[in-house]
């Protein structure tokens, strides 16, 4: 059934404002994929702090536009496409498509936006090879650590022999 003339602006209105929160927004080319694997894809966005959207592309070109975004290019964006938005974390969505384009096949990056700025394919590829904030800030934490429990080995070893010598010459005049 078709969409009414109000709906259609509803839906770019909340497609609008779902294109302003993000952080970083990939086009995706899907199909082929069961319902369970959809299902599955979109609850590893969620847990991400990303969603999957499906529109139409001349109201996703729109809502591009209202919200600033620029338009589309018309090269690319051609079959069955999805936009999958990241809120969180600009990484977390381009990086869930990326795990599941692994595990299942038949999704390819079409391009997107990367702070407000339109991004070819590659450049979305690219993102979704990054480390997300979760990761850099463990691997900042495992940075901090290191050169302490370097430190505090290092300031072990003469003490726990300096310790043993006291023992044994405790032991020797005995």
């Amino acid at each position: 059934m078709a969409l009414t003339r109000p709906q259609k602006e509803e839906r770019v209105a909340l497609l609008t404002e779902k294109l302003k929160k993000a952080l970083s927004v990939a086009v995706v080319r899907v199909g082929g994929h069961t319902v369970k694997d959809v299902s599955e894809f979109r609850r590893k966005l969620r847990e991400r702090g990303a969603e999957k959207v499906v529109a139409k592309k001349t109201l996703l070109r729109i809502a591009a536009k209202q919200a600033g975004l620029g338009e589309f290019p018309e090269k690319g964006f051609e079959g069955s496409l999805a936009v999958v938005l990241s809120y969180e974390d600009p990484v977390s969505g381009p990086k869930a498509v990326r795990d599941f384009q692994r595990k299942k096949g038949g999704s390819e990056f079409v391009g997107g936006y990367i702070a407000s700025a339109i991004a070819s394919s590659e450049r979305i590829t690219e993102l979704a090879s990054m480390l997300g904030k979760t990761e850099c800030y463990t691997k900042l934490a495992s940075m901090f650590r290191s050169p302490l429990v370097s430190f505090a080995s290092a300031c072990r070893g003469p003490l726990s022999g300096f310790a043993r010598g006291l023992k044994e010459i405790a032991r020797s005049k005995k």
